[in-house]
């Protein structure tokens, strides 16, 4: 857990991070200021740490007459709160040339799905995306996925290639 800036003995901070904490025990909890945003919350907690502290901050707006709670407390509480879903949070960390080299790649795809058979572009162009998709998420270096969409093509083209050739010469498998 990372907190940054927090002032020293705010009840209502730390409450809001035990709450936090105990859905999500490996959350990181970042305080911008009055700013709050938690972020590695599992999917299966997302929800719940929502509701816990949109629970939290409610009960403290709706019922804080008479009880001692101070303005400026009210205050941070109606400032901006980001609860980061999991996969947001991951393409947040994904370097964007690496998408850029992604979507480029993509792109030449698409036009080569246009040039060739549907189980050709199924098949190749379906498992070159997917492991484009895989080099990008595990941060390679984006010539590694230029590569592998250049291989991919020449690949591509030359099953085309020989799917032709083997109609015109009557070669191609009844199967």
């Amino acid at each position: 857990m990372r907190r940054f800036w927090k002032r020293p003995n705010d009840p209502y901070r730390s409450e809001i991070e035990r709450l936090v904490l105990k859905c999500a025990p490996d959350a990181r909890i970042i305080w911008d200021g009055p700013r709050l945003r938690v972020e590695g919350v599992e999917r299966s907690a997302f929800d719940e740490v929502g509701q816990r502290l949109w629970d939290y901050r409610n009960n403290l707006v709706h019922n804080s007459q008479g009880t001692g709670v101070s303005a400026e407390a009210l205050f941070a509480l109606a400032n901006p709160m980001t609860l980061i879903e999991p996969e947001v949070l991951e393409l947040e960390r994904r370097d964007r040339t690496l998408n850029r080299a992604a979507a480029r790649v993509a792109i030449v795809f698409d036009f080569i799905e246009l040039l060739v058979p549907k189980r050709l572009a199924d098949e190749e162009i379906g498992d070159a995306l997917e492991r484009i998709a895989r080099l990008a998420r595990e941060g390679r270096p984006k010539w590694q996925i230029y590569v592998k969409g250049a291989s991919a093509v020449f690949f591509v083209l030359l099953n085309w290639l020989r799917e032709v050739t083997s109609s015109l010469l009557g070669k191609k498998n009844k199967a």
